[in-house]
């Protein structure tokens, strides 16, 4: 089930990020590092903002009427009116952010971060009302459309306007249009109903806990780059956000896909076969998640210099070799923490206790980051993120024992380390065996290949299963499909 659902939600999650990454490549090479800063913070800001102000509407839809097909109209309505309300205040808060993060260039800041909100609150009640139906071909379909608008509409602005500003502005005007379309299409094939759903107050009952979370969450996993732009300035920002974008976004692609399909699925198994049935699903996503998560990892260790020189231009490669594993590292603690245990609240209806596990990890990422970044940089700024994120997955995992302890096997965990180490040495021995004068896309190319190739035979010889679950079911759908002999 969660394979299924992860490779069905896959082009969902992972277009838009795989367009965004190639345009922070594409705009490294058409923005100066100051430039580039403002962008990668405007998407910072916005996404904050949009988070805290639309995320817990869309938690709140699916986890209070998902089981329940007629109240879904109702729950839409309800969800609708309360994104318009939060999200703008979203952009009110916005413009105050603005003033204090880029004084010099405030009001457009602030334009562009309140286009980022809202097109992306419209976007993500759509999104969650396909998501609600379990129609995910259809979401990946319209996200990987979407995706293809944002690379040409970015990489167009930056052409004929060369700032930040130019640039965000048409990708929130790609996601606005395609906000509408999934919204129109998600509204108008809800099932018939005329039941009631959650009240409004028992929706923001649910989700207050949320909003506070998010922004606490952010400061386990943004305040890196607010301090860095305080302390260093916005070229700083810039060096730093295009390894960050690198390193986080593989990481952040997996674990969103696995979550598209595994939070509703958590939420079935424990309202229908308590808390044993869910803690063998917590178990099996978290055993699939750290394959995935600490392969990416091993990958990123180890092919660290082979992907500076083959995607960044020579102002931000130094860096970017340094940053690369410690970066991923904080995202894989983020992912596990986000994508697995934390799940376990909403399940359980604690989530108000997330709050819990992300304050003590916001105030290490705030502690480290005034007492690394002047020393440090940019380094000191990947160290914050990497223990801060590390703080939060203790703490989730430790408190969500009490109410669903999926009693994980360290077997499993080990091969999933051995098999990160296994691909990410293979690739740079392999990195280091060929000759300097080569391309450097072509050394990457090759040794990110030579070390895929071995993952995937350690792979099957380690976790067999997780090829033999998918290979069975796909034989027994053959043959059913396969006509009687006579």
């Amino acid at each position: 089930m969660i394979i299924k659902s992860t490779v069905l939600y896959a082009p969902a999650i992972m277009a838009p990020r795989a367009a965004a990454f190639i345009l922070v490549l594409l705009l490294t090479r058409r923005l100066g590092p100051a430039e580039f800063g403002l962008y990668a913070l405007v998407t910072l800001v916005g996404e904050m903002l949009d988070m805290g102000s639309s995320n817990w509407i869309r938690f709140s839809l699916l986890r209070s009427d998902i089981s329940t097909p007629a109240v879904w109209r109702d729950g839409l309505v309800k969800s609708a009116r309360l994104s318009v309300a939060f999200m703008s205040l979203a952009c009110l808060v916005g413009l105050g952010v603005a003033y204090w993060i880029a004084p010099g260039r405030a009001l457009t800041f602030a334009v562009a971060v309140a286009a980022y909100v809202v097109s992306n609150s419209a976007l993500r009640l759509g999104l969650a009302t396909l998501q609600l139906q379990g129609r995910k071909l259809e979401q990946s379909a319209l996200e990987t459309a979407r995706a293809a608008g944002l690379l040409c509409s970015g990489w167009i602005a930056s052409g004929l306007h060369p700032d930040f500003a130019s640039v965000a502005l048409a990708n929130a005007a790609v996601t606005g249009a395609f906000a509408a379309i999934v919204l129109t299409r998600g509204a108008l094939t809800l099932p018939a109903g005329g039941a009631v759903g959650a009240s409004y107050r028992s929706r923001i009952e649910y989700g207050l806990p949320i909003v506070a979370l998010t922004f606490v969450s952010y400061m386990v996993a943004s305040s890196d780059r607010v301090f860095l732009k305080l302390l260093g300035g916005a070229a700083s920002v810039g060096i730093y956000a295009a390894s960050y974008s690198i390193a986080r976004t593989p990481s952040d692609i997996i674990g969103n896909a696995m979550n598209q399909g595994g939070f509703p699925e958590l939420m079935r198994r424990h309202d229908q076969a308590g808390v044993d049935g869910a803690a063998q699903f917590v178990r099996n996503a978290f055993e699939l998640m750290t394959v995935l998560q600490f392969t990416v990892l091993g990958f990123s260790a180890g092919l660290s210099h082979a992907i500076a020189n083959a995607v960044l231009p020579p102002a931000y490669r130094d860096a970017a070799i340094h940053l690369l594993p410690i970066i991923t590292a904080g995202a894989v603690c983020i992912s596990l923490k986000a994508y697995v245990f934390d799940n376990i609240f909403h399940a359980t209806r604690k989530n108000w206790l997330q709050f819990s596990t992300y304050a003590p990890a916001g105030l290490v990422t705030v502690a480290a980051s005034l007492l690394l970044i002047p020393r440090l940089g940019a380094l000191g700024a990947a160290l914050s993120f990497l223990l801060g994120s590390f703080c939060g997955l203790m703490s989730s995992y430790l408190l969500s024992r009490r109410f669903i302890n999926a009693r994980l096997n360290m077997v499993e965990l080990a091969k999933a380390v051995a098999l990160g180490v296994i691909g990410g040495g293979v690739g740079h021995l392999t990195w280091m065996a060929l000759p300097a004068h080569l391309p450097a896309l072509a050394v990457f190319a090759a040794a990110a290949t030579a070390g895929l190739t071995v993952w995937a035979v350690a792979a099957v010889l380690l976790r067999p299963k997780l090829i033999r679950g998918p290979v069975d079911k796909l034989t027994r759908k053959l043959l059913k499909r396969a006509p009687a002999q006579a």
